[in-house]
C-alpha cells in the first residue's frame, strides 16, 4: 500500500476524469470520407500517445506510414484506420517525431502535428492530428465545438491540479485569464485550450480560488475551476469542477461507467491516506455510511461514495474493519469496495487492497 500513498493533489488527479486527447473529434463538421479520414486519423492519434505513454513518453520509430502502422496496430486492433477512406494510402507520421522523446519537445502541442494524410483528399485538403488533441481537415478543426469544450476545461483542471503537486498543493493565479494561463500553460502545451472553440473568448477563472491551499477548500465537486466567458450559440454554459467532472447547461458530460471508475479509485486513495493517518490500521467499514464519515474528510466531496450508474453507494468490505493493513499479506486479492448492483452493462466496480480497480 505504501506505493499507492500521495498528497491532497495526487488525490484529486485520480478523481480527474480526464477526457482523451482526441475524444473531440468524436462529432465531425462534415459527412462522407472526409468525415471518415478524421474519424481514423484520430484512432491512429490516439494510438500514439497510448504508445507514448507506455513508453516512458518516446514516440515510436516510424518515419513511414507502415512502419507507423507496425508500431501502433497492437493499440488500434484495426489495420483499416491506417488508411485513408478518400485517398486509399496510408498515412504519413511526422518524421522528426520518430523516436524522440515527449520532454524534449519545444513549441506548442497546438502547432505540432504527428499524423497527416500522406496526399491530399479529392478536394484538395489535408486531413491532420496534431499533439494536444485536435484534428483540422484543410486547416479547420473538425471536432463538434461543444464536445471539444468539455475536452479543453477537463484538461485545464487536470492542468491546474498538476501545477499545485508541483507548488506545495497551493492553487496557481487565477485572478484574469492570461494570468491563469501564464501559470498552467507549462502543463498543458497548447495555447489553443485556453479558448473555447464555440464562443472564440478565453475561458473564465475562479479567482477566488487564486493562491489558495487545496487543504482550506472544503468540497471539490462544488468548487469550479473554469467555465465558459458566455454562453455558446446553444444556450449552455460548460463549467469545470475541483473534483475533475464537468457540465454543460448543468448536466455532467462524464461517463458514468468512467465516472464510477474514478469515484473508487479516488476512495482507495483517501483509504490509503487514512492508513497513513492511523498506524497502518484501516478505517470502520462496517457500513457504507461508516466509511463514509471515516474516509471523507480525505478526498473532500460526499460524491465520490455513491456510484453514478447505479445512485447506490458503494459497498465497503466489513470484514477490513478497524483491521491492520499489515496482516494482509497478498493485499491484489483483497476486496475494499464493490458496487451495490450491476450498471446496465451488466458489469461491476471494485476496488483492492494494493489499490487497483477493475470493472467485470
Amino acid at each position: 500500500m505504501r506505493s499507492y500513498l500521495g498528497n491532497l493533489g495526487a488525490v484529486i488527479l485520480i478523481a480527474v476524469s480526464v477526457m482523451s486527447l482526441f475524444a473531440g473529434a468524436g462529432t465531425h463538421r462534415q459527412g462522407g470520407v472526409n468525415a471518415a479520414c478524421v474519424s481514423n486519423i484520430g484512432k491512429v492519434a490516439t494510438g500514439i500517445t497510448e504508445y507514448v505513454q507506455d513508453w516512458d513518453e518516446t514516440f515510436p520509430v516510424a518515419t513511414t506510414g507502415s512502419q507507423l502502422e507496425s508500431a501502433i496496430l497492437p493499440y488500434t486492433q484495426d489495420a483499416s484506420v491506417f488508411i485513408c477512406p478518400a485517398t486509399g494510402v496510408l498515412y504519413q507520421p511526422k518524421a522528426t517525431l520518430s523516436g524522440q522523446s515527449l520532454t524534449a519537445i519545444t513549441g506548442d502541442y497546438g502547432t505540432i502535428w504527428i499524423v497527416m494524410d500522406a496526399k491530399k483528399h479529392p478536394d484538395g485538403l489535408l486531413t491532420a492530428a496534431f499533439l494536444d488533441g485536435h484534428i483540422t481537415h484543410g486547416g479547420v478543426d473538425q471536432a463538434d465545438p461543444n464536445t471539444e469544450c468539455v475536452s479543453n476545461v477537463a484538461e485545464l483542471t487536470h492542468g491546474v491540479l498538476e501545477y499545485a503537486q508541483d507548488h506545495n498543493e497551493v492553487l496557481p493565479p487565477m485572478q484574469s485569464s492570461w494570468q491563469f494561463e501564464n501559470a498552467v500553460y507549462p502543463y498543458i502545451h497548447s495555447h489553443y485550450r485556453f479558448r473555447c472553440p464555440a464562443t472564440g473568448v478565453p475561458y473564465k477563472t475562479n479567482a477566488k480560488l487564486s493562491g489558495q491551499s487545496l487543504s482550506t477548500i472544503r468540497d471539490y465537486y462544488t468548487t469550479w475551476v473554469v467555465k465558459d466567458a458566455k454562453k455558446h450559440p446553444d444556450g449552455l454554459f460548460t463549467i469545470a469542477y475541483l473534483d475533475g467532472h464537468v457540465t454543460r447547461g448543468g448536466v455532467d458530460q462524464t461517463d458514468p461507467n468512467t465516472e464510477c471508475l474514478n469515484n473508487v479509485r479516488n476512495l482507495t486513495v483517501g483509504l490509503s491516506l487514512y492508513v497513513q493517518d492511523y498506524d497502518e490500521y484501516l478505517p470502520p467499514m462496517k457500513s457504507s455510511w461508516q466509511f463514509e464519515n471515516a474516509i471523507a474528510p480525505y478526498v473532500k466531496s460526499r460524491h465520490y461514495f455513491r456510484c453514478p450508474a447505479t445512485g447506490l453507494h458503494y459497498v465497503p468490505n466489513p470484514a477490513l474493519s478497524g483491521t491492520s493493513l499489515n496482516s494482509y499479506t497478498s493485499p491484489s486479492t483483497v476486496e475494499v469496495l464493490r458496487d451495490a448492483k450491476p450498471h446496465a452493462d451488466g458489469l461491476s466496480t471494485y476496488s483492492y487492497l494494493d489499490g487497483h480497480v477493475v470493472r467485470k
